[in-house]
């Protein structure tokens, strides 16, 4: 059965902006009156701010700020020092006291990260606020580096492996601490983002971290995640897209799909449902759900998502919570038959055949003369129904609801071609016009409309409308460049 997910607030792990002239240090250990202070004179944000003054010339003094044992989030805050000429550390331990992330502000004025060796990011004015955030998966055993709000370092080591991080340390060296302050630190987690496309969303003849992935990702703070495949269509997307469940998902999807199949896009749309319901869906009965109940002939197929009445009819029953129902199954070569009855009603029956055209083209490039189909069954009662499915030589790929919250899907429409991008490819990729483009992003807007009448946390980004065709496409008239996915991306980060 299905039932509803309950909806949990959004909140910062710490924030931590020493306002309150009481509490400013509860979540702080080692702090004492000769090592921090509360300080009102100079602060970045607010009115107050955390200094740090090591009264010892024999040994660092610092403090730390406990963690609940993270593995995967981000650190950031504004960073002063008062002079030049002693080192301000700023680091991550576990609970063993091994550092793992480390930044230093030298003596020798600059900013350094270390890993077993000293590397110098940027140099440094005393009396300047920086804003430091670091981007921590344990997992992979690296960081990130942002200096006021740019990449300085990508992939930089841990100095020891952590299997999580328990606190968050600043200190002096090894002598002494400078004067040095603090203000607004907030730890949040590092939210993974899937990126799903084509060549574009790889970057194909960009420069690092020039793809639009790289840009939206560092400017919203997402781990990238990019799981985009090269010179594919939306049905090579399907396994992959099936197989994951991200809080944040961005696809910019329907390029090669245009260039191929022309002003035809109804199968397109189709797969689409599937795919943006899965993605935002954080809970779906599979076919082989135990949940599910069936009588007949079934058989599990190697589709990889669903359960397959191969020999006659079959039937399946299943009991889900929402006013909104989705059933997934497949539009194939083979003409199969599957009838919905909710709750005593006879919803219909559907016939999944896929439009002639659209496997004729399909098939040349994929392979795949099938692709998911989703039955979407709005306007219920927000309560449990009973779903019969009685299908004929048909598949039951996944089952869910409107009732399970919704994880964020942003969804990129087609980009245009200019003239000679369109006549390239020949003979399966020379298929698209503006007026296929426009056809497509109808249908685009009309999947993201419907499931967001339903209640899922799913927006239509208007990519096409950014791209300028006279400045942002690469010499081979085809991918974006530098400008094309700086423009892309601003579509997504205005959103």
């Amino acid at each position: 059965m299905i039932i509803p997910c309950p909806t949990q607030a959004n909140s910062h792990i710490k924030y931590e902006t020493f306002e309150d002239s009481t509490h400013w240090y509860d979540n702080w250990v080692d702090v004492s009156s000769f090592i921090a202070c509360r300080d009102t004179t100079i602060y970045k944000n607010g009115s107050a701010s955390m200094k740090l003054v090591d009264s010892s010339v024999t040994y660092g003094e610092g403090v730390q700020l406990a963690l609940p044992n993270l593995t995967q989030f981000k650190i950031s805050g504004w960073f002063r020092t008062a002079q030049l000429d002693q080192s301000a550390l700023i680091y991550t331990i576990d609970s063993t006291g091994a550092v793992g992330a480390y930044v230093l502000f030298q003596s020798d004025g600059n900013i350094d990260y270390y890993d077993g060796s000293y590397h110098v990011l940027q140099p440094y004015s005393a009396n300047t606020w920086y804003k430091i955030e670091l981007r921590v998966s344990c997992a992979d055993g690296k960081y990130d580096i942002y200096i006021n709000g740019v990449l300085v370092k990508r992939g930089a080591s841990l100095w020891v492996t952590n299997n999580s991080v328990a606190a968050f340390v600043l200190r002096g060296g090894s002598t002494s601490m400078p004067t040095f302050w603090v203000d607004e630190l907030i730890v949040d987690e590092y939210i993974v983002a899937n990126f799903y496309g084509d060549s574009i969303t790889l970057g194909q003849g960009v420069s690092i971290d020039r793809d639009w992935a790289s840009i939206v990702s560092d400017n919203l703070g997402y781990k990238k995640n990019n799981l985009s495949i090269g010179a594919t269509e939306l049905v090579d997307m399907i396994d992959t897209c099936y197989s994951q469940n991200a809080i944040v998902s961005m696809t910019l999807l329907g390029y090669n799909d245009m260039r191929h199949i022309g002003d035809n896009p109804i199968g397109f749309q189709r797969e689409l449902y599937s795919i943006i319901a899965k993605l935002s869906l954080p809970d779906i009965l599979w076919g082989q759900s135990e949940n599910i109940t069936y009588s007949g002939n079934w058989e599990n197929v190697d589709l990889g998502w669903g359960n397959h009445s191969k020999y006659g009819t079959g039937t399946a029953t299943v009991t889900v919570v929402g006013s909104t129902v989705y059933i997934d199954t497949v539009q194939s070569d083979n003409v199969s038959t599957i009838n919905v009855n909710i709750d005593g009603v006879d919803k219909g029956t559907f016939i999944n055949l896929i439009p002639p055209s659209y496997s004729t083209f399909k098939s040349a490039v994929s392979g795949k003369s099938y692709s998911p189909y989703l039955l979407r069954f709005p306007g219920l009662s927000n309560e449990m129904h009973t779903v019969i499915l009685t299908v004929t030589n048909g598949y039951v790929n996944w089952i869910s609801s409107n009732s399970v919250g919704s994880n964020e899907v942003y969804i990129g429409n087609t980009l245009r071609m200019n003239a000679t991008g369109y006549s390239l490819g020949s003979p399966n990729w020379n298929h698209g016009s503006d007026v296929a483009v426009e056809s497509f992003n109808e249908k685009i807007s009309q999947v993201v409309t419907d499931l967001l009448h339903d209640g899922l946390n799913v927006k239509y980004i208007d990519a096409n409308s950014a791209y300028n065709l006279l400045t942002d496409v690469s010499a081979d008239n085809v991918h974006p460049n530098d400008s094309g996915h700086s423009h892309i991306a601003d579509a997504f980060i205005s959103e």
